[in-house]
């Protein structure tokens, strides 16, 4: 009985199926049907399920989704209202909303009125090229797939398994890495000495591999006067005077010694007894007051005092996380620190961060091509063999290779390692 079920039945410019007692069925996952074909094999696959089920359940499976409750707009509202949830809990960033929310209001427009079961492969190929058509950067480009991807992981978390959703594949977007620019250590203390000497205080903290959200949150409270250490474990939520106080980027706590400049920095500008008060322990001394907001520091008041220091340093296009964060890690890299060590230290959960950070010495050494031979490991000079190239007197078959120790391109990967 089951396998006479319906039939496929011409409707306008193409077909549909009907199913006695329950109506028809136009589209499958919101594909109207123009071919017979496929209205066929969607009614055997009807058939086959109706089998082993009830066929009232059968067909409410296959059936299509109503199409205004499942459109690309539709599900990015949601999307955004959940997004918007988890940043009142603090489990979000303001600024990842912030990129959500204009990405919504311009770069998805072009998906906005099909439905998120009609995507395929080659809708998403189509997206792509109009994106690259309207100029944007590659890195904007994948950013930008990238949320895309969230939205559809989110719709696929939250529909039934019985509309059969679907994540159509992406393809992979190139991506150009940014090579951050560092300057020595020297060159570091040089700006920093241009820096008026009531406002140094942020800037020295942000050399000890700190973030600007996490130097401006850092409270007196969180400073111990007598292990001079600094309890990073807040960050501001976002740039402006209007910022919240929240935990850290990657939800992590640290304890940073500061070092003796700064120490002396806090000695001398910041009193044990404001701790009480809850005051900032890096205060803008020329802040100016607004209804609500306090003497912490935003990050347009840190790039101009940045941007001032450098010029008058003599120093021009130095971004203020390069002559800070980044001249640091890779200072520390190249003395030998280890990148697991420095890892910590900057709390990064990927090691990839760190890698892109703390960057190491860019000159190559020529010794890495022409590695250096020792003559006087067996004693002698050694023997030029015609095949197996040089080696020592009196052993037979024997390749002869220099220590490890001595080599440079295993001491460079050890200080990699």
């Amino acid at each position: 009985m089951a396998r006479r079920l319906g039939r496929v039945v011409a409707y306008r410019a193409g077909w549909r199926i009907y199913m006695p007692g329950h109506g028809y069925i136009y589209s499958h996952r919101g594909v109207p049907f123009t071919d017979r074909r496929n209205a066929q094999a969607v009614l055997d696959s009807i058939r086959t399920r109706a089998m082993r089920d009830p066929v009232d359940v059968v067909v409410e499976e296959f059936r299509a989704p109503r199409r205004a409750e499942h459109t690309v707009e539709q599900w990015a509202e949601r999307f955004l209202d959940d997004f918007r949830h988890r940043v009142e809990r603090y489990e979000r960033s303001t600024n990842t909303l912030a990129e959500y929310e204009r990405w919504a209001a311009d770069h998805w427009k072009p998906l906005f009125e099909r439905t998120v079961f009609e995507l395929d492969r080659s809708h998403i190929h189509e997206y792509l090229a109009t994106l690259a058509m309207r100029g944007l950067h590659v890195n904007t480009i994948a950013k930008v797939l990238g949320g895309l991807h969230r939205l559809l992981t989110f719709v696929h978390e939250r529909t039934p398994k019985r509309l059969g959703f679907v994540i159509p594949d992406f393809p992979r977007s190139s991506r150009i890495r940014h090579h951050p620019r560092v300057v020595s250590l020297e060159v570091q203390d040089r700006i920093l000495a241009a820096v008026p000497a009531d406002r140094r205080g942020i800037f020295l903290a942000l050399r000890l591999g700190l973030r600007p959200g996490e130097a401006r949150a850092l409270d007196v409270a969180d400073y111990d006067f007598v292990r001079r250490l600094l309890d990073v474990k807040h960050g501001m939520q976002g740039q402006g005077h209007s910022a919240r106080r929240g935990p850290t980027k990657e939800q992590t706590r640290r304890v940073v010694e500061v070092d003796a400049e700064l120490q002396a920095w806090i000695a001398k500008y910041v009193e044990p007894a404001m701790r009480l008060e809850g005051s900032p322990l890096f205060r803008h001394p020329r802040a100016r007051r607004r209804m609500g907001s306090t003497d912490r520091w935003t990050m347009s008041s840190l790039e101009y005092e940045w941007r001032r220091a450098c010029n008058a340093a003599g120093i021009a296009g130095l971004r203020l996380y390069e002559g800070t964060k980044h001249t640091s890690a890779s200072a520390a890299v190249r003395a030998g620190v280890s990148l697991y060590a420095v890892q910590r230290a900057l709390g990064h959960r990927d090691a990839r961060s760190t890698e892109l950070y703390a960057q190491l010495e860019p000159v190559v050494p020529a010794a890495i091509f022409r590695p250096t031979l020792r003559h006087d490991r067996f004693g002698a000079d050694l023997v030029q063999h015609p095949r197996r190239g040089p080696q020592a007197p009196g052993i037979k078959g024997r390749k002869w290779r220099p220590q490890r120790d001595s080599n440079p391109c295993y001491r460079l990967e050890r200080a990699m390692s």
